[in-house]
């Protein structure tokens, strides 16, 4: 299931402001655009993987050992986020 046009990894724009609130949500702030977002305590696990270049192998498989879900399943949760994630450009994808 994997998006042919963003095949190589993926990590957050370096310049996006971001906190993890007490009940393990996380906050992320774009100043450019002035927007936020905020995301689950299951996707903050998926944003801290992003802190630095990955794949959304590694996402899949986090999401797999963290839950206990099928690969499936994880796949298609690890792409709708990064898809999200990417329809808000808070992304950069390297080749």
């Amino acid at each position: 299931m994997a998006d042919p046009t963003h095949t190589g990894r993926i990590k957050a724009r370096d310049d996006l402001t971001w906190t993890e609130s007490d009940d393990g949500n996380v906050v992320i702030l774009d100043l450019h655009t002035s927007r936020y977002l905020k995301v689950s305590a299951t996707g903050s696990k998926l944003w801290a993987l992003l802190a630095d270049w990955t794949t959304p192998e590694v996402l899949t498989t986090s999401l797999v050992s963290s839950y206990g879900i099928d690969e499936e399943t994880a796949e298609r949760d690890a792409q709708a986020f990064v898809e999200g994630l990417r329809s808000h450009n808070l992304l950069l994808d390297q080749a």
